[in-house]
Formats: C-alpha cells, structure tokens, sequence
C-alpha cells in the first residue's frame, strides 16, 4: 500500500513537473501581416535565417537588414533563392524590427496565397502579455486595472490558441483579437502587472473562458449573446457598471452624413440605393440596439446594429447603445459607451481600482462565476510546429 501510494505520488509529481514545463514553453504566434506581398526586417546586430523545420542556417552573409518575397521555388531572401517554404528570423544579441515596431521571439515568414507571405512573431506567453497591456490600456492606469487586464489578455490569448489549433496563427494585433505592441509601449509598471500575475487564467468549470472586454460600458455591460455566437455564456451576463463615467466615451454625439453610409457600403461591396432616412428597432436587455433600417430608393435593407457599426466604423459609431435622429440629410446619433460592451469593462476597471479594489474583485466582478488559477494546470492545445 505504502509502495502504491509512492508511486502514485510520484507519477503526480513527474506529470506536474512535464505540464509546467510544457506551460512555460507556451508560445504565441501572432500574424502581423498576411498575405503580404513581401516583409522587410532589420536589427541592430547581425540577423540569423534558418530553415524552420531543421534549424539549418541560410547563407545570407552578414547583415542587418533583409527583404523577403515569395519565390515559387521556395523563398527569397536579399536577392538570393533557397528551396525552403517557411523560414524562421531572429538575432541572437539584439531584437528584430519588422515596420518600424521592435519585438521579441522571433519571426516566421511562410508562402500564403499566390506570390504572397505571411509574417508572424512568435513569442512566448508573458512576453507577448506584457505587449498587450500598454497597447490596451493607458501605462499610467493603476496597477490592479492593468493586472486585471494582464490576466484578461493571458486569458484570451491561450483560449484563441485552442480554438485555432488548426489554423496558421494564433491572434492578430489588432482590435480583431488584441492590440500587441511588441516591445514598443512597455513600461515598468506594465511590466509589473504582467509579472505579478504571472501565468494566471480565467476559467469556469475548469476550462479556459472567452475573456471579450471593451473600453466604456456605458452605466450597464451587455449580454455576451446578444453579440457573439459563442457569448450566451454563465460568466458573460450584463452588469451594472457605474464605474466608468470618467471615460470620454461614456456619452458621445455623431453626425453622420447619408452620403457617406452610402460610401461606407459602397467600400464594404453592398450599394444601398439612394437613402431618404435612418431607423432603429429594438432593443437587447441592456439598452443596445438590435436592428437598423436603411429606408432608400428602390429598396429598405435591415441589418444588426452591431453590422452598421462595423460598416460606418467603430471611431463614428463607438456602440450600438444610441438614438437615431433624421435631419437635413444627416443621421444624428446620441450615444454611450465604447465597444461592444461584453465582459470587461476597461474604464470600469480603472474606476474600481481607484476604489481600491483588487484585480481578482475586479474580473469575479465582469467574469461571475469564474476562477483564477496557473495556467500551467490547464491542457493548452495548439502546435508551435506550423
């Protein structure tokens, strides 16, 4: 029995050892162009290409800069052919820059599409992390906001590379996932958020969750269902939020001119005839706007709100919580709030923490129902050998 228990413990100890070590080893691919019709990559020391799969070293020479483009026999680097398909970039003493934007890790260029490359960093977990955060949120927020956020982005970046195990990247660098920032925007007190809360997660029932989160609320969150597929969720119900009122977002005003929605759908490959007038019908439990009408020449065109507001453009229209008034050939809109409004609220989170809350009070206040633990005892998918 004594023998039994042993070797059990033992077993435990060798499988938590294997799962950390594997957890630590987490790295994030980040597709910073695709489909590019070439990259142009530079360091202030010597730059290194390899064949990705064997590691074996490209004769480029020695330089600090490189162009590479699509080859149809393989890849070409300065000018110079090599019969590889996917090449890995890096620096051994100093970092690459690829657009003006330095960053960690290393880089992937591979073929995508007809003469075309794509160009990803990959990097590890807390690296990446702590390129999150200042692209984000304001460096200068408090330190259990940032932390809030540190996790939140953790979070969202190890569940996206669950669910694109299959794909050639886990995230984007944008507002399509998060805004990643390389090395660029860091700053101690970001850092610090990042390395306080290290490898800590979000989950429910033990499962990674969709950490969604947007800058202003707007007095009230928004039902994770009411606006992704994937959202009607126990942990992504409407909340109050009085926290964010300092947010210059938290009411806002636009005027939009007919002329140019028609334009907006017009680049997005919809023509909408001409437009006489703008409405809205219903609306989700928080307030927010379900559908659209556009009343035009020959014909009406209902939509999702959330659909208008990516076509006219998020920096127009900043939610879906609005009025809709008609005027003079313009459509007036009076509005709350930032973003789509699930999850987490930014500016909330500045105002709680200013209240002294922690970081953990913080996301169990946006994320109800969930739990922070070590990534390190989750199973987290997804191949670093694409």
């Amino acid at each position: 029995m004594t023998r039994k228990i042993f070797l059990s413990l033992a077993v435990f100890f060798i499988t938590s050892i294997t799962v950390h070590a594997q957890a630590g080893l987490t790295e994030i691919d980040v597709l910073l162009d695709g489909e590019a019709p070439g990259a142009r990559l530079s360091s202030s020391d010597i730059i290194i290409v390899r064949f990705l799969k064997t590691g074996k070293r490209l004769n480029i020479g020695k330089v600090k800069k490189i162009s590479v483009k699509y080859h149809p026999k393989g890849v070409m680097v300065n000018g110079l052919v090599f019969p590889v398909r996917k090449i890995r970039v890096d620096s051994i003493n100093s970092t690459i820059s690829f657009k003006g934007k330095r960053y960690g890790g290393y880089f992937i260029i591979r073929p995508s599409g007809k003469r075309r490359v794509d160009v990803l960093n990959r990097v590890d977990l807390e690296t990446y992390v702590k390129g999150v955060v200042p692209g984000e949120m304001p460096v200068k927020w408090p330190l259990e906001a940032l932390k809030a956020q540190a996790v939140a982005a953790r979070t969202y970046a190890l569940y996206q590379k669950t669910q694109r195990d299959k794909s050639n990247y886990d995230v984007m660098p944008n507002t399509n996932d998060q805004v990643y920032t390389g090395l660029e925007k860091r700053t101690k007190l970001t850092d610090k958020a990042v390395d306080e809360t290290r490898g800590m997660v979000l989950t429910y029932k033990n499962r990674l969750i969709k950490t969604y989160y947007h800058s202003t609320a707007g007095t009230r969150t928004e039902n994770g269902g009411a606006v992704f597929k994937d959202g009607n969720v126990p942990y992504l119900k409407s909340v109050v939020c009085p926290y964010s009122k300092e947010s210059p977002a938290y009411r806002w005003t636009e005027k939009i001119r007919y002329t140019d929605i028609k334009k907006a759908f017009t680049k997005a490959g919809i023509n909408t005839g001409t437009i006489t007038k703008v409405s809205a019908k219903g609306r989700t439990k928080s307030g927010r706007l379900r559908q659209i009408i556009l009343h035009a020449k020959p014909r009406n065109m209902k939509m999702p709100a959330t659909e208008f507001r990516k076509i006219i453009g998020s920096q127009k229209i900043k939610s879906t919580w609005f009025r809709v008034k008609n005027a003079g050939g313009k459509l007036l809109l009076a509005g709350r709030g930032y973003g789509h409004g699930v999850g987490m609220c930014q500016w909330g989170a500045k105002g709680m923490a200013e209240k002294k809350w922690g970081f953990k009070k913080i996301l169990h206040y946006y994320y109800a129902g969930t739990q922070i633990k070590p990534a390190e005892f989750l199973s987290v998918r997804g191949s670093t050998s694409r």
